[in-house]
């Protein structure tokens, strides 16, 4: 018995010394822990800006260099850092933070620049830092921005031109309309007016506005609200369809164009709108327009997806605003 116990003891330490040798001669042929790190940076190598974001080509802002690299507002770009490691004895790397910072090195290009702080993992040696950098270089292309935000403005001139129609109501809706339908305007600006960095920006997006978060053709919170009035005063359906389609197949020569189609729609959302006003001022309730009901009836409004929109609210006084206009 004793026999059995001291064999068993000395295979015991036969194998722990023979696993002490072979350790340590993995050990000696082993290169040390050692690893050699880089930080590259990926993204997009444009990035679309809005012109009015960036006004007469300045410097990108802090706030802009945020919306860069988050993509919060410039076409949902996305910029990442990547770790390139070469390790020796065994060692590993990862990153354990990035620090983001934007340049604009001249007007159409930024230097994005990622300041990454690395960990080393050494199975001998423990945990240990290091840094690296990285640089990527952005080509800014400039879009155009849409016409100014009216989207304030025109609740008023609804909801102003509502209050007018009560305080001095018209014997004849036919008769109102048909004297004052042409001028059932709200826009912010001359015809054709644009302003280099400014709202709108180009000739291409003259004649636009930011109404609800979306860029439209002027013509389209006019339309809307030539129905509303319309059926705020209980013009019938049919007869406003004749007053609208007469008015603009006179500009078109009586040719039909995909915007006419848009307008019908447009001045039919407006009509209910007005009729639901009215009878809920009859009720005694809130009749003024808000902007959730405002987005709704916009819906069947194309957006200019080439003009960008634009934050700026419009100026005033207005080229033209009905609900501060002289009526006949």
């Amino acid at each position: 018995m004793v026999l059995i116990v001291v064999s068993a003891v000395l295979l015991v330490a036969v194998l722990a010394i023979l696993g002490f040798v072979l350790r340590a001669r993995r050990r000696r042929g082993r290169p040390p822990c050692d690893c050699q790190v880089a930080i590259s940076v990926d993204g997009p190598s444009q990035i679309g800006v809005r012109e009015c974001a960036r006004p007469a080509h300045s410097v990108i802002t802090g706030h802009l260099a945020t919306e860069v690299l988050s993509g919060d507002g410039i076409e949902e770009r996305h910029v990442t850092a990547l770790l390139r490691a070469e390790c020796t004895g065994g060692g590993t790397a990862e990153i354990a933070s990035v620090a983001w910072s934007v340049r604009q090195t001249d007007a159409d290009h930024l230097t994005i620049t990622a300041a990454a702080r690395i960990l080393i993992h050494c199975e001998s040696e423990g945990e240990t830092e290091t840094t690296a950098t990285g640089q990527f270089v952005v080509t800014l292309v400039v879009h155009p921005c849409c016409g100014p935000d009216i989207t304030d403005a025109f609740l008023a001139t609804v909801n102003t031109t509502f209050d007018r129609l009560i305080a001095d109501r018209p014997l004849s809706p036919t008769l109102f309309m048909t004297a004052n339908g042409f001028r059932m305007i709200c826009r912010p600006l001359a015809p054709g007016t644009f302003t280099p960095g400014g709202c709108p920006s180009s000739k291409e997006c003259a004649d636009t506005v930011t109404i609800v978060g979306r860029c439209v053709d002027c013509y389209v919170p006019d339309n809307l609200l030539f129905g509303a009035v319309a059926g705020w005063l209980d013009l019938p359906l049919a007869e406003l369809e004749i007053m609208g389609w007469g008015a603009k197949l006179a500009k078109t020569l009586g040719e039909v164009v995909p915007g006419h189609v848009i307008s019908e729609q447009l001045w039919n959302e407006g009509h209910a709108l007005g009729r639901r006003a009215r009878e809920n001022r009859r009720q005694g309730r809130q009749y003024h327009l808000d902007r959730a009901t405002l987005e709704r009836a916009l819906r069947v409004a194309q957006s200019r997806d080439d003009c960008g929109t634009c934050d700026q609210p419009a100026k005033t006084p207005f080229f033209i605003d009905f609900g501060q206009e002289p009526w006949r």
